[in-house]
């Protein structure tokens, strides 16, 4: 394959930890409104701005000639048992979610917006444990990363819920706004080879 397949590839694929901030925000965010007595209208505008950021995580497209196809499509898929190295790795995220909500339990914002952006741009997508488990991986990252703002919520400053909200959704655009670079990257080397063949 060339680096132009596998660039597309790459950019085509799940963002792991867009979608796991996309859906994580918005159940922050309605932790928030739960607390405050928000009504139906704040909580369908949250939960409409969390999954329609967690839909664009998920699409995978696909850019320049119909040959260029993503390096994950299903007749390249390993198998998808679960075995003793994916427990390890689902207990892994678990205490990564978990990392995540201590720094919410404590408002730390700065702390909080240099991690999620540094996890947004790990290459975990390429970890077979998120390509071939994906929702497992990502159920990991949320029990960790609800599970202690729920516990401690009264704990947590007012106003810091809808704040690690908007940090996890802003590192989520990030991630969307990279790989749109680099589909245009992968696109434009695509057009400049029009006559090469993908192997």
């Amino acid at each position: 394959m060339t680096n132009t397949a596998k660039a597309a590839g790459n950019a085509s694929s799940r963002l792991f930890m867009a979608f796991a901030f996309s859906v994580g925000g918005w159940a922050l965010l309605e932790l928030w409104l739960l607390r405050v007595g928000a009504g139906l209208r704040a909580q369908g505008m949250a939960a409409l701005c969390g999954l329609w950021l967690g839909y664009l995580s998920m699409r995978r497209p696909r850019i320049g000639r119909p040959d260029l196809l993503p390096s994950d499509t299903t007749a390249l898929r390993p198998d998808r048992a679960f075995g003793a190295a994916d427990a390890g790795w689902a207990v892994c995220f678990v205490v990564l979610g978990g990392a995540l909500g201590a720094i919410v339990l404590l408002s730390q914002t700065v702390v909080l917006g240099v991690a999620a952006i540094g996890l947004s741009f790990f290459p975990l997508s390429r970890v077979h444990f998120c390509r071939n488990h994906f929702f497992v991986a990502c159920t990991a990252v949320w029990t960790g990363l609800l599970s202690i703002p729920a516990l401690g919520y009264r704990l947590i400053a007012p106003m810091f819920l809808p704040v690690a909200s908007w940090i996890l959704w802003f590192s989520a655009g990030v991630a969307l706004l990279a790989r749109i670079e680099r589909m245009t990257r992968a696109e434009r080397i695509a057009r400049a080879m029009p006559n090469i063949p993908i192997q």
